[in-house]
């Protein structure tokens, strides 16, 4: 009976040390399971965080890419401005020349007339002092001097037009049909219709003007427009808006 108590006491003992044991186990898996739910837990955040910031990123990227390309062509763009810009430059530097050249050229003419007709005068004066009548009549009636100062004329306005316009004659012949084009002596002078069209392409569209400058009747200058219109391979009404086209580029 003793031994059967002994027994039971240690059986006891057992068990208690055994439910102790457990409980403390299943404290420990019950720790062991929260802490592990938190990490997991934390680790779906966490997971969810960083698919959530790749998204951001490649939209982030999608945006920059974007951006770069938008860049790009705002640089291209900047990059053509910058040629035009230039090229603006050039023709405004090459026109400022061209423009100094012209001045110089016309002080130059305007200084040789008047010297001209300082010399003329004083020849004048000169057979009138020396009472030379009938030489200085006849000087008077002469119609030469004045000719040649008028062709001096049309060849400096042929040379500064032509080098405003070097292709006009070209141009303008391509305004006519095949058997009507304008043949000239020389390249640097141009005949009296072509004269009447130059003018025009420089804004000069009255005919009384034309015919001042050109010394003829105001007929003489509507026959020209009127005959040059009847040559044209174009509609005749659109002819001289074409003339007015001529040597003009985008850059003007």
């Amino acid at each position: 009976h003793f031994r059967t108590s002994q027994i039971y006491q240690f059986y006891t003992y057992l068990n208690a040390q055994y439910k102790q044991e457990a409980t403390k186990q299943k404290t420990k898996l019950q720790t062991s399971l929260i802490v592990i739910s938190c990490i997991s837990f934390c680790l779906i955040l966490l997971a969810i965080y960083i698919v959530l910031q790749i998204r951001k990123i490649s939209r982030i990227k999608e945006t920059l890419s974007q951006s770069n390309e938008q860049l790009k062509e705002l640089n291209n763009r900047l990059n053509l401005m910058n040629e035009e810009l230039n090229r603006k430059n050039e023709e405004l530097h090459e026109i400022g020349n061209v423009k100094e050249k012209y001045i110089a050229q016309f002080f130059d003419l305007c200084s040789s007339y008047i010297n001209k007709m300082e010399n003329y005068q004083n020849q004048l004066y000169k057979l009138a002092i020396n009472h030379h009548y009938e030489m200085l009549i006849k000087r008077l009636k002469s119609t030469s001097q004045i000719d040649e100062e008028l062709e001096t004329l049309y060849k400096h306005f042929d040379s500064i037009f032509l080098s405003l316009y070097p292709t006009f004659i070209e141009d303008f012949n391509a305004l006519l049909n095949e058997d009507e084009k304008i043949t000239l002596k020389s390249e640097h002078l141009l005949n009296k219709e072509l004269r009447i069209y130059a003018l025009l392409r420089l804004g000069l569209v009255d005919s009384n003007k034309m015919a001042s400058f050109l010394r003829c009747s105001i007929s003489t200058i509507y026959n020209y427009r009127t005959k040059m219109r009847n040559k044209s391979r174009i509609e005749r009404d659109d002819f001289e808006n074409q003339v007015m086209q001529i040597g003009k580029t985008d850059a003007q």
